[in-house]
């Protein structure tokens, strides 16, 4: 088990800005390549307050394929808000990365 720090976790999101930049020149044509008037497709996800005690890693996944399953899909999926309760008094004790990299497409 690791126990997730505020640096393991800002080093978690770091890593994953990698992804987007890689797959940013794809993703741009799909949308270019669109009929006119059919719009961009944004999900916000705010507030996700991950916690170990309330099963905030069940909770993101099922949120993530419940996302993944909309029709047609979505091009951006932005979180904000409170991402996490006070990390001072409180570690998860998961890795997020993995969570977030199985979801499929790309993660912007």
């Amino acid at each position: 088990m690791i126990i997730q720090t505020r640096r393991n976790l800002l080093a978690t999101g770091a890593a994953l800005t990698a992804v987007p930049a890689a797959t940013a020149p794809a993703r741009a044509q799909s949308i270019s390549s669109r009929a006119p008037g059919e719009g961009f497709r944004l999900v916000f996800m705010p507030c996700i307050h991950l916690r170990r005690d309330r099963r905030s890693p069940e909770g993101l996944a099922a949120a993530l394929r419940a996302v993944e399953a909309l029709q047609p899909r979505p091009d951006l999926i932005v979180t904000g808000g409170d991402l996490c309760h006070d990390l001072r008094s409180l570690s998860i004790g998961i890795e997020w990365g993995p969570q977030i990299g199985a979801q499929k497409g790309p993660l912007l």
